[in-house]
């Protein structure tokens, strides 16, 4: 688990650093050395849900985020329809460099 979030924390700072050669590196081995991390960190909250991370993840705090979180990624869409069409007068991809300037998130 340590291993592969240390490659993506890695990786990610390669990119941002410009190193020679880091955006095939980031490109090919960062988003799986990233999903690798997620699936270590996903195994080892099965295996042991009662250990502190687990309480922390579980908490009523962050129960509650991820409810408010997930509603927000479901009506996302709706929202940027709204805002294309009645404050910038637009309809939702008539100009190009109007969606990439409030772009969805994608990822």
């Amino acid at each position: 688990m340590f291993l592969s979030t240390g490659l993506a924390i890695l990786f990610s700072w390669m990119a941002a650093s410009n190193v020679p050669h880091s955006r095939f590196l980031n490109v090919s081995l960062g988003r799986s050395a990233v999903e690798l991390s997620c699936l270590c960190l996903i195994v080892f909250l099965i295996c042991r849900p009662q250990g502190a991370l687990g309480r922390f993840f579980s908490s009523k705090v962050l129960r509650d985020f991820g409810k408010i979180s997930y509603c927000l990624y479901v009506i996302q869409w709706g929202i940027y329809w709204i805002i294309f069409r009645f404050v910038l007068h637009l309809r939702f991809g008539e100009r190009l460099w109007v969606d990439f300037a409030a772009p969805p998130s994608r990822f």
